[in-house]
Order: structure tokens, then C-alpha cells, then sequence
């Protein structure tokens, strides 16, 4: 055996220690960036909030919803240290029932929930087409790291059925066949075999699971509260408005993610390291 070859073991196998450590670890908080690729995200603050921080957790909603590319990921990922990244792979927030639209290029685009249902329950070529296009710009961004777990998530805040899930799960597991998928649902129970995900600061959950306090500003709630609450799950994430380029004001209308401009100020990236600091 060779000595290079000798290294390279060795570093493989002090990565999967580590990354066992990282899925049990009771400092289970994280930063719910949901639009952390958006162009106009301050991409050098929001990274300084994990310096320091053993594990460093971050979520984040996957391209297009809020920008074509995601180029602060590449920068995240060299940060030293094991992480933990937690992808909604697809928008399944944006349907006309929440007042909302979906994009151009997202998978939903058109669609309501009941269309969107309907058509995954009976395997609908565009619809998932559209899903496994996206899926693979992002396959080409999450570069394989021995130092870094991920967890892929079918949609964010997914409101379809368990069938209409089942039918996105297949797809994903297309594309990432060594991926441990995430199933992030409102009221709806969670895929059986996959890690569940709930939203909200008092998420019914147990492991394995992901919590995110998206929709509710950790500023208005009880974080530690929320924190005891998850820490059985493996990534507990903190979210607030600026994170969704939201402006402070919760009457605002909807306005498209890709046109938003109310980007997270050092204020809003200096509270969340407050939180996150050992």
C-alpha cells in the first residue's frame, strides 16, 4: 500500500467519524438561509456566522427559486470544519393557494396543488421532467466533500400527497442514488423511511428529523425553547425574514423571490451568531 493511498484512508476514516459525531450532536442549531442564492445575498457576512461554530449547519432552498445559480454554496463548502447542508431541491411553497406564484423554471410553475397532485400521481412526463432538470443543475453543485453531510429534501413545505411524493422521491433517488432524503411536509406525515422535517417553533417531531423554525422569526420566539424542544433531531434551523429577503414588515405583499431586495444586514447576521456561538 502506498503511502498517499495509506493518508487518503486514514482521512476517510476520521471524515466518517466525524460525520457520526455530527448527526448525533445535542449543538444541533443552524441557519435556515432560504435564500442564500440569491444575487444580491451579502454572501461574506452570512459565512462569518459560523466561524467558530464545531458543526456548521446550513439550509437552504435550492436554484431557481431565488436565483439562477448559488455561487456563496462553493464558498461555504470550503469553510474548515465537518457541516452539515440540509437542500429543499424544489419551491413547493409558491402554489396560487398561498398566494402565491411560482417561477418560471421552477417544477410547479402553473400548476396549483391540486394540478401539481394530480399529475405526480399519475407520473406526468413535464412535470417531471422540469423536477429532474433542476435536480441535476444542483447534483453539479454539491460537490462530494468527506467532510460534509447532506441531506436532500423533495420540496420545501411539500403540500402534495404521499403519493405525489413517493413519485418526486423516485426521481431524486434518480439522480442522487446514494442520497438520504428529507421529507418536509405541513400537517401531512412524513414518508416512512425518511427523515422527517416539520417548520414552525413547536414542530411535533422525533428522530430521525430536521426542525426549522421558517415562518416563524427567531427575534418573536422563544429560540432556546425551540432548541430543547429539537435537540433530538439533527439540525435544529433558525430562521427570520431577512433570510427569505422578506423586509421587517409582515403586511408586505408577496413579491417574487427573484425580485426581492431586502438582503440580511450585519444586525440580522450578528444575532444569529449569537445564537450559534459555542
Amino acid at each position: 500500500m502506498t503511502t498517499l493511498l495509506r493518508w487518503f484512508l486514514l482521512g476517510f476514516a476520521c471524515g466518517l467519524g466525524l460525520l457520526t459525531g455530527i448527526v448525533s450532536s445535542q449543538d444541533n442549531l443552524g441557519a435556515s438561509y432560504i435564500g442564500f442564492c440569491h444575487p444580491r445575498w451579502p454572501c461574506d457576512q452570512s459565512l462569518k456566522v459560523f466561524d467558530g461554530v464545531p458543526v456548521k449547519r446550513l439550509g437552504f432552498l435550492a436554484p431557481p427559486t431565488f436565483g439562477r445559480t448559488c455561487p456563496c454554496y462553493r464558498r461555504f463548502q470550503h469553510l474548515p470544519g465537518p457541516k452539515y447542508v440540509r437542500v429543499h431541491l424544489a419551491n413547493g411553497t409558491c402554489f396560487r393557494e398561498r398566494g402565491r406564484v411560482c417561477q418560471p423554471g421552477e417544477p410547479f410553475a402553473g400548476e396549483t396543488v391540486a394540478s401539481a397532485d394530480r399529475k405526480l400521481r399519475r407520473r406526468n412526463p413535464g412535470l417531471l421532467r422540469r423536477y429532474r432538470h433542476n435536480a441535476l443543475k444542483l447534483k453539479a453543485v454539491l460537490t462530494p466533500d468527506p467532510f460534509t453531510i447532506e441531506r436532500l429534501a423533495l420540496c420545501l413545505e411539500c403540500p402534495v400527497s404521499g403519493p405525489a411524493r413517493r413519485a418526486l422521491l423516485r426521481v431524486a433517488r434518480e439522480v442522487f442514488p446514494d442520497g438520504v432524503f428529507v421529507d418536509s411536509v405541513l400537517t401531512q406525515g412524513c414518508l416512512k423511511g425518511l427523515v422527517c422535517e416539520r417548520h414552525g417553533s413547536r414542530p411535533r417531531l422525533s428522530p430521525p428529523c430536521v426542525a426549522d423554525l421558517d415562518g416563524r422569526d427567531a427575534r418573536e420566539v422563544d429560540v432556546a425553547g425551540f432548541a430543547r424542544r429539537t435537540a433530538g433531531c439533527e439540525a435544529s434551523f433558525v430562521w427570520a425574514r431577512p433570510f427569505n429577503l422578506l423586509p421587517p414588515d409582515p403586511s408586505t405583499g408577496f413579491v417574487s423571490p427573484r425580485a426581492r431586495t431586502a438582503a440580511p444586514t450585519r444586525a440580522d447576521f450578528d444575532f444569529l451568531r449569537a445564537l450559534l456561538a459555542p
